[in-house]
């Protein structure tokens, strides 16, 4: 039961639902392969899903949506860059929160090759799900055992911390700069 909801999850919630899921699996009896395994599945069930949307119903509606509509000219922007930088903007889109549901219509949307989509869809939540059994792995530890290990913890954390800012900023240049330039 716990990995067809966990299936379940995945598909409405996306790769956030693997953090409580990872540590589950390392705290119990469950297999941690398994719930990877879920995890890739339903992640491939779902980007294939936006995907399929963005393909097959019409630019003229999905720019209808109340969402999108007041968006509607820098997306029509961001198409050309999408275009050059499909492959590494799905990957990316992985790592950052709220962007999948937009990067996988916009990939249906501009027509990007299925093979070239869901290649790296697959690698990003593979690699993050990766990062994510790896940090619950490695902080399994009970809270009792933590007492010596708290400095670094600390440090861990804040360079952690330190790296998202960093990406952020960068990711913001980035942006900025492009939309700058049209």
């Amino acid at each position: 039961m716990f990995y067809f909801a966990l299936f379940i999850g995945i598909l409405i919630g996306g790769e956030i639902v693997l953090v409580p899921a990872l540590y589950s699996a390392f705290a119990t009896n469950l297999s941690v392969w398994t719930v990877i395994g879920i995890s890739l599945l339903a992640t491939i069930v779902a980007d294939s899903a936006w995907y399929s949307i963005g393909r097959f119903v019409p630019y003229e509606r999905v720019t209808r949506l109340p969402l999108i509509r007041t968006q509607k000219q820098r997306i029509d922007t961001f198409g050309s860059f999408f275009d050059v930088h499909a492959g590494r903007i799905i990957f990316t889109s992985k790592f950052i929160y709220g962007t999948r549901v937009a990067v996988q219509l916009s990939s249906g949307i501009r027509d990007i090759e299925y093979l070239r989509f869901i290649v790296p869809s697959v690698s990003g939540t593979f690699l993050l799900t990766a990062i994510l059994a790896g940090i619950i792995w490695f902080t399994r530890t009970s809270l009792g055992s933590l007492e010596g290990n708290t400095y670094y913890i600390h440090i861990t954390f804040a360079v952690v911390v330190a790296l998202i800012v960093i990406l952020h900023i960068l990711a913001q240049k980035v942006i900025s700069r492009f939309w700058s330039l049209n």
